[in-house]
């Protein structure tokens, strides 16, 4: 049985098995070639050669997997609050509604002197206003890192993903 591939816009859009070519409409028949067995739906021609598509791009998924990790971050004048802070859409909408706040003058939440911020385990640290100022300029500087080093990667240019920990003096 003969494999026949349908080339579409320089593009394998289909797969025929037979022994041979079916009686097509001319315009039809002319987008049809026999293929070897390997050729699959989503390869390209280029010239007279099938090839198949790049393999995906790990990047996209080592900077999802940086973040779901969370940053390390160490406070060298309050080694307490050294750990690894979540990275993800509530921790983003948590700290910028206290940096909200502090920008708003209007201090810390109820006019604390210190607001309870968690680690990634669940462990919780009192922060003062500068700490937790300090805290989401490191998050939000890892977040960009991880950004410019993905658009470098996905453009196919040499990049490095942000190093840990994060020190904060």
């Amino acid at each position: 049985m003969a494999r026949f591939a349908r080339i579409q816009g320089g593009e394998v859009r289909e797969i025929l098995l037979a022994d041979t070519l079916p009686p097509f409409h001319p315009d039809i028949a002319a987008q049809f070639r026999e293929v070897a067995n390997e050729v699959r739906e989503g390869w390209t021609l280029n010239g007279d050669l099938l090839e198949p598509p790049p393999a995906p791009n790990p990047a996209p998924g080592e900077a999802a997997a940086l973040l779901a990790a969370g940053v390390l971050v160490v406070f060298a004048a309050n080694p307490g609050l050294d750990g690894i802070y979540p990275m993800d859409a509530e921790a983003e909408r948590r700290i910028g509604g206290i940096l909200s706040g502090l920008a708003n003058g209007l201090g810390l939440p109820k006019g604390a002197n210190t607001v309870p911020y968690a680690e990634l385990d669940g462990t919780v640290h009192l922060f003062s206003a500068d700490e937790i100022k300090a805290l989401a300029g490191a998050m939000r500087d890892f977040a960009f890192d991880i950004e410019q080093a993905l658009g470098l990667k996905l453009a196919g240019q040499p990049a490095d993903w942000p190093l840990q920990p994060i020190e904060i003096s």
